[in-house]
Order: structure tokens, then C-alpha cells, then sequence
């Protein structure tokens, strides 16, 4: 993965980049920014899991053991969500949408879409 995004900004950007990495790109993130630094002018890691150890066990074996590897021996709360209690917190799929429009757009666009020009 790190090849083809040196490769490709060297194909089609003039110039370093500001890369953003996400989840288990976050390594190739990191070994392009180290290893090829003229090409990444910043380097966001988002949720970076090469830098997570559990992530890489095997998956939980019950719903108690991810609760357990999700909030540790001593949560805030005296008993773990209940089914009700998530169900009143559903994930706002509304929000989901206008984040993909957004990114969508980002990709049409590309250097005309500008958020906020830099201070």
C-alpha cells in the first residue's frame, strides 16, 4: 500500500501531500511519511491500529469478553449497557449520509474543495 500511494502522488500531485491515514492504513501512512518524507507535507493517523497490540488477538469469544476488551475490568458504570440502554443511542444514520456526501464531493472535486484556507 505504501508503493501505490508513492507512486500515485507521484503520478498526479505536484508536491507533497497532506495524507490522512485511517485504521490499518495508519502503518503505511507512517512508513510513507519516514521513508519517502518529500511526498507528505503532514501525516494524520485516525484510530490507528498498528499501534493497537490487542488488535491483533483472536475476536472475543462472547459478547461479556468484548464488553471486557472494549471498557476494561472497571468501567464508569456499575453494569454494562443493556440492550435497551443501546438501543436508545442508535447510530445516526442521517449523519453517516452527509459524511459520505462529503467525502464523495471532496473526491469529485478535489483541489477546488476547500474546507477553511489555512492561517
Amino acid at each position: 500500500m505504501r508503493r501505490a500511494s508513492s507512486d500515485f502522488i507521484r503520478a498526479v500531485v505536484d508536491g507533497p501531500v497532506h495524507l490522512i491515514a485511517e485504521s490499518a492504513a495508519g502503518a503505511a501512512g507512517c512508513w510513507l511519511a519516514v521513508l519517502e518524507p518529500a511526498l507528505v507535507y503532514s501525516l494524520i493517523l485516525v484510530a490507528p491500529d498498528a499501534f493497537a497490540g490487542a488488535s491483533h488477538a483472536p475476536p472475543p469469544s462472547s459478547p461479556e469478553a468484548m464488553e471486557l476488551r472494549l471498557f476494561g475490568p472497571r468501567p464508569a458504570w456499575s453494569e454494562p449497557p443493556t440492550g435497551e440502554d443501546r438501543a436508545a443511542h442508535p447510530l445516526p444514520v442521517a449523519a453517516c449520509r452527509q459524511f459520505v456526501a462529503l467525502v464523495t464531493d471532496f473526491i469529485e472535486r478535489g483541489d477546488r474543495f476547500v474546507v477553511a484556507e489555512p492561517a
